[in-house]
């Protein structure tokens, strides 16, 4: 690797990363030099990969990146008009909106709102690396974007293991390391924002442990099982002191469809309880833990659920069943996307 740039510039970002939903945003970005050795501008380039891909794969995508950035150093102001055809000047302009496109987003506003962010540290002088976090403040309708490295912050949050790695990095220890940055990411924006949830802890039958973050809703109360020995928790929606629930969220057994988790014995005990599908969905996924997605909707009834075959005789199942999904769609749909957060929320451990 060739260093065109004055000595003093010894720490560079050469990948910032971004998540949205299940969608993670690499940008791979290189120092561009002038011919006196100072900071002329960036080169990007611009990757998409599904979040849900497994930590190995992602870890991969991250290393390859790296070693491209490492290929191609400092660059030039020449390089880049070759690569270009623009000036450098140009070139920059041209760079914000490409990366506004690809985003899909109007403005860096929303960037900053929409999106956790963290990126990549290089040292030279040590030939190393940490995963930063950026993490947002909100105060009334105004947002402020803050950073620290992988540690956190200490008004804020801290941690107590620095992400830091070398180029001989596993792939699969750099994903989850990736993937726990995002974390991070979200709990001090959480924190910032007077909105973090503590985790809570399940034992399992397996003797492993499941943990969660609780919906974020202030309406959902907390029934812990409900005395059904299948369910292990149970979150209800009320939207007042006397309404019954509109909306249920459980973590627990799928005893009802006797740990088989093929599509036509799910529809065949759903329908049994909900009444007959008018729309019914079976699909493989990589949703936080769980490996399927079963969606069944009628007038009655809007339930979803995702599913982990544990063993011969443990499906995990994490599910959301609306009552008369027809009444109000915007609250509907808030509440699937509570729903969906709090999926992804779950986490097995020893």
């Amino acid at each position: 690797m060739i260093h065109r740039l004055q000595n003093y510039f010894t720490k560079r970002i050469p990948i910032n990363i971004r998540k949205k939903n299940d969608e993670i945003y690499i940008q791979l970005q290189c120092n561009v030099a002038n011919k006196d050795g100072l900071n002329a501008g960036m080169y990007v380039e611009m990757y998409k990969i599904s979040g849900q891909q497994d930590r190995k794969y992602v870890g991969k995508i991250i290393l390859d990146k790296l070693k491209y950035y490492h290929e191609i150093a400092d660059m030039q102001l020449e390089d880049v008009t070759k690569l270009t055809n623009m000036t450098m000047q140009d070139y920059e302009e041209y760079a914000k909106k490409y990366i506004l496109e690809f985003l899909n987003e109007k403005d860096y506003n929303d960037v900053e709102k929409k999106f956790l962010n963290c990126w990549i540290s290089y040292r030279l002088e040590t030939n190393d690396y940490e995963i930063c976090l950026g993490w947002i403040k909100k105060h009334g309708n105004k947002y402020y974007h803050e950073s620290s490295n992988s540690l956190g912050d200490k008004k804020v949050m801290t941690f107590d293991t620095p992400l830091v790695f070398d180029d001989n990095v596993k792939p699969e220890v750099l994903g989850s390391m990736l993937f726990e940055a995002f974390e991070r990411c979200q709990m001090l924006t959480d924190r910032a924002s007077g909105e973090f949830y503590a985790r809570k802890e399940i034992d399992l039958l397996d003797e492993s442990k499941l943990t969660y973050e609780e919906p974020r809703d202030k309406h959902f109360a907390d029934f812990e099982d409900g005395g059904v020995a299948e369910i292990y928790q149970i979150y209800s929606y009320l939207p007042s002191e006397d309404a019954e629930s509109s909306c249920d969220i459980y973590l627990g057994i799928a005893s009802e469809i006797d740990c088989n988790i093929e599509e036509e014995n799910v529809k065949t005990f759903w329908e049994k309880y909900y009444g007959k599908a008018k729309d019914f969905v079976y699909e493989e996924c990589k949703k936080g833990i769980f490996t399927h997605r079963v969606e069944l909707k009628n007038s009655k009834a809007h339930k979803i659920s995702y599913l982990l075959k544990q063993d011969e005789e443990l499906v995990l199942e994490c599910s959301y069943v609306l009552h008369q999904p027809s009444r109000r769609k915007k609250l509907n749909e808030k509440l699937q996307e509570v729903f969906e957060k709090f999926v992804r929320s779950c986490k097995l451990c020893e």
